[in-house]
Formats: C-alpha cells, sequence, structure tokens
C-alpha cells in the first residue's frame, strides 16, 4: 500500500496505522514548498537559503524512509518548466514580496495566492520553476520517485490546459532533471488523455505510468499501454484508501488484464509463462522494484 500523506508533517505513522507492517509505503507532497509563504514565513530572504531549506525537508523525508515525492500541481498550474536561473527566481521573489494576492484557492488546507497582475503571475511560475528543478533534481539525488498527478476527471478544479501531458516533456528534457536520472511515476492513466502518455513511457526509460483510475479502467487504456510500451513500465494503483475500493480496483485491473492477456495468447502467439508474468508485472512486481527499496 502506498499511502499519499498529504498532512504536511515528516512523520507518516498516524496515515499508517491500518495498514499492516511490511506492506505500506508514504509520499511526501512537494506543493508547500512552492509558495512564497512558505518560505516568508520561515523568514528567508533569497533564493539560496530557500533552496537549502527545500532540501533539508526533503532529505528528512527520506531520512524517515519516504518512498516518494507527490506532485500535485496540476490542480493550479500546468507541467511546463522553464530554466529558471537563480538569479531570476531571486528577482521574482522581490516582486513576489511586494505584491499582495488578489485571492487565495484552498488546496488541502494550503493557501494558493492568485494575482491580478500578469507581471506578478509571471513571477510565481518563475519562482517555482526554480524550485521544481530542484526538487525534481534532488529526488533523483536522493534515489526517490517523483510521483506527479496527470488527469482530469470527478473535480472541477481540474482543468485540461494544466493536466496537458505534452508539457511534460519540459520537466524529462531538463539537463539538471536528465542529470539526475529522477524516476517518475505519471498518475491515473493521463485520463483523457492516455494515448500521450502511452508514447511518453516509451520515450524515457525512466518514465512510468500507474492505472490508479479504477472507475475509468478499461481493456483499451490498459491494452493501449501494454501493446505500445513494456509491462515493466505500467503500475496497478486504486487512488483509493477504503478496502471495498482498494478490493475493486484489484478486480478490475485483473479483469482487464484477463482479457488482454488472452488477446496476446490468441492472437499475438505469446506463451502462458509470458502472460502470466506480465500480469505479475503489473499486479505488483514492478512496484516492488520501483518503491520497495
Amino acid at each position: 500500500v502506498l499511502v499519499d500523506h498529504s498532512s504536511l508533517t515528516y512523520d507518516p505513522k498516524p496515515m499508517m496505522d491500518d495498514f499492516p507492517d511490511g506492506k505500506k509505503k508514504w509520499t511526501h507532497p512537494i506543493i508547500h514548498l512552492l509558495q512564497p509563504e512558505w518560505a516568508l514565513g520561515k523568514g528567508l530572504e533569497s533564493m539560496e537559503s530557500i533552496a537549502l531549506e527545500v532540501k533539508k525537508e526533503l532529505e528528512t523525508a527520506k531520512k524517515n524512509d519516504v518512498t516518494g515525492f507527490k506532485s500535485a500541481q496540476a490542480y493550479f498550474r500546468d507541467f511546463d518548466l522553464s530554466n529558471v536561473s537563480e538569479d531570476e527566481a531571486q528577482k521574482a521573489l522581490s516582486i513576489l514580496k511586494k505584491s499582495k494576492p488578489e485571492s487565495y484557492d484552498d488546496f488541502k488546507g494550503l493557501k494558493l495566492p492568485t494575482y491580478a497582475s500578469p507581471e506578478t503571475t509571471s513571477a510565481l511560475k518563475s519562482y517555482q520553476d526554480y524550485l521544481l528543478r530542484n526538487i525534481f533534481a534532488e529526488a533523483g539525488r536522493l534515489d526517490v520517485c517523483v510521483f506527479i498527478h496527470v488527469a482530469v476527471w470527478v473535480t472541477p478544479t481540474l482543468k485540461p490546459e494544466l493536466n496537458d501531458p505534452e508539457k511534460l516533456y519540459s520537466i524529462f528534457d531538463n539537463d539538471s532533471v536528465r542529470r539526475a536520472n529522477t524516476k517518475f511515476v505519471l498518475l491515473h492513466t493521463g485520463f483523457p488523455e492516455y494515448h500521450k502518455l502511452s508514447s511518453i513511457i516509451t520515450q524515457y526509460p525512466n518514465v512510468y505510468v500507474d492505472l490508479s483510475c479504477p472507475p475509468l479502467l478499461e481493456e483499451s487504456i490498459l491494452g493501449e499501454f501494454l501493446r505500445i510500451s513494456s509491462p515493466t513500465k505500467i503500475m496497478h494503483g486504486s487512488d483509493g484508501d477504503h478496502p471495498e475500493y482498494i478490493a475493486y480496483a484489484a478486480h478490475n485491473t485483473r479483469a482487464c488484464l484477463s482479457e488482454i492477456c488472452k488477446w496476446f495468447y490468441e492472437k499475438q502467439h505469446f506463451s502462458k509463462s509470458e502472460c502470466y508474468q506480465m500480469a505479475e508485472l503489473v499486479l505488483h512486481k514492478n512496484a516492488n522494484r520501483l518503491i520497495s527499496s
């Protein structure tokens, strides 16, 4: 069980007591680290000191056996990552310090600022881009996966333009991120743009996809992933914490796999052992390899 630990604390135990020992891992959120008020509230005035404080938090999470860092940025901004220098980020911070947000959006108890001025909105993006690049690269250095929400469904706060998978290329092609060899897991199949994710996971050896959208997962989605990409790049998921929902997700993935493996066996002449191996990789072996170390 991989617990999305979003209570903004270093100690994951309170959220994990319901799950059996030896069968649970946790992710640490990064969205709060991107907000200027987080840094200013700590009395941090320079991008150098802010970057060091961010690094310290990530390292502390790693010491507490974190499995991944979770980015839910697609709830409030897109994936486009500009290569912002420290000086440019410092200038952006100066603009933000002088500007009062027009309003705040709430995200799981976090106050996310919005600005009326295009200049200040641009400054916020530059500030966040600098920190995101550092976080993604640091994750690679720490050998911790980055989990990125990529899907539009259920809540109207998720917008297609903010979840456009094409903009993920700016992250995966960034020099600092590439050198760090950071592993990325793209969550929820990228629905409804799963066609783009099926291509992306074939292009980057360090990028994977998970299936945690049980009500939407069907044979056509999982089948496309398996026909185009390697079964080593796809992971089962539930996106739920109730036993019934977790069981339903497992049942749905197994049902889809059954039909897809039947096609591989009958039409593509895969052996039974190859079909079983494919199913095992998707259901648990990929997750064990990526997040159980």
